[in-house]
């Protein structure tokens, strides 16, 4: 019976020791603790991870990425597919995902944008439910006023106008005004803008619903209308298009290197000759424009001259264009092609006898060189007399917005508009 009981208590103590020993080695597992909050909630043990879609990458390069399970990928991509076009994703857009231990796909999340956003999330029978969430932003109208001191884009960058906003406005009148020639100091502008916000923060601007410069004292003022059944654009309150037959010049340049003239000292050829053209100095790879609709009825390469140059004959017009020391055409530009207004067509280069990258632009009137600074521009189509009552009714608040600031404001600056 004493040997018995020894025996019991070596057991015990040898079991102690095991036990001791085994804790050493494998420490207890603590209790699991709260999953920390996650935006649109997600299982306890979820594994999170945020950020942006490389430069051509895909949502299945993504999973890939992550190491997510092939066949949840694949499942969550057919789901995607039936309300998002994959092609639309770019680089930078956000992503969130969520997965777990396994890498299986517990919740994905997609906002190319403020204002929606796509998600995708496993149920409790592990079947994936794809959700869209829509916002829409308030829309607000507002005003900018301001004067010229050196350009238009430095005054209106310093009353808070984003480079979009600029380039909006100058499109309304660059049929008109050269913004790189023409702005004087003392000239005045106004406008009345759509701007977006998302809970106060500013996410965009809409249409411009009027403006107005005032160049070297004469007023240029332009209403945003459409027309029932037609394009939308911009009117003079008579009801006069604002866009005209051609641009006032087919590219964004520094300077004009090189004026019209009979007779001109050719920089590389050292002698007098004509030159019937104008030379926009820009930097090289500058997109070239089309001035108006048209048909491309030659290209070529000169090398003793314009090097790679390209003409167009305008539609319903007498008016041919040239364009000369290209470095490249634009995609799908060739002999025949028919371009529209403002449509890309080459980009600037220093190809032929050049001295630096620049664009030589010549406008021919019946197969005659003429001075394209001295063109008198053709207005597009006017609104019907039986249109103008609507419009005028349409814009007249926007003509009340302009001219809201009365102690800045002189009668004589809207006479154009009666």
């Amino acid at each position: 019976m004493k040997r018995r009981r020894i025996i019991y208590l070596l057991a015990a103590w040898i079991l102690f020791l095991v036990g001791q020993w085994l804790e050493r080695i494998e420490p207890a597992v603590p209790p699991p603790t709260k999953h920390p909050s996650k935006p649109y909630g997600g299982p306890p043990k979820a594994i999170w991870t945020a950020g942006s879609f490389r430069p051509g990458e895909n949502l299945w390069n993504l999973f890939s990425r992550l190491g997510i399970d092939r066949e949840d990928a694949l499942r969550a991509i057919r789901k995607m597919r039936d309300f998002l076009d994959m092609k639309r994703i770019r680089a930078g857009d956000r992503y969130e995902i969520a997965r777990d231990s396994l890498n299986r796909l517990l919740f994905y999340r997609y906002q190319p944008s403020p204002f929606v956003t796509y998600e995708i999330r496993r149920d409790s029978s592990r079947q994936f439910i794809a959700t869209v969430i829509r916002r829409e932003p308030e829309r607000r109208i507002e005003i900018l006023e301001g004067a010229i001191r050196t350009t238009l884009y430095e005054s209106m960058r310093r009353h808070g106008a984003k480079p979009e906003l600029i380039l909006a406005f100058s499109d309304i009148f660059q049929w008109d005004i050269d913004f790189f020639t023409d702005p004087q100091p003392g000239d005045r502008y106004r406008l009345v803008y759509e701007a977006f916000y998302l809970d106060s923060i500013f996410t965009g601007y809409g249409r411009i619903l009027a403006a107005q410069y005032i160049l070297q004292g004469k007023p240029y003022t332009a209403f945003f209308y459409q027309p029932p059944g037609k394009k939308a654009g911009y009117y003079e309150w008579s009801g006069q298009s604002f866009q005209k037959k051609f641009l006032r010049s087919p590219l964004n340049y520094r300077r004009i290197s090189s004026y019209f003239s009979p007779g001109r000292r050719h920089p590389i050829l050292k002698r007098v000759r004509p030159h019937y053209g104008i030379d926009y100095a820009a930097p090289r790879g500058t997109p070239v424009v089309s001035p108006a609709d048209g048909t491309v009825v030659e290209l070529g390469y000169k090398p003793r001259g314009v090097g790679r140059y390209l003409k167009i004959r305008h539609d319903g017009t007498h008016f041919v264009t040239l364009y000369g020391h290209l470095q490249s055409y634009a995609r799908g530009i060739r002999k025949g092609v028919h371009v529209r207004q403002r449509q890309v067509i080459g980009y600037v280069g220093s190809t032929g006898l050049a001295t630096g990258p620049h664009l030589h632009y010549t406008l021919y009137e019946n197969g005659r060189p003429i001075n394209p600074l001295r063109l008198h521009n053709i207005s597009a189509d006017p609104l019907q007399p039986a249109e103008i009552p609507a419009f005028q009714q349409r814009v007249f608040p926007y003509l009340r917005m302009l001219a809201e600031k009365k102690e800045r404001t002189s009668p004589s600056l809207f006479c154009n508009l009666k």
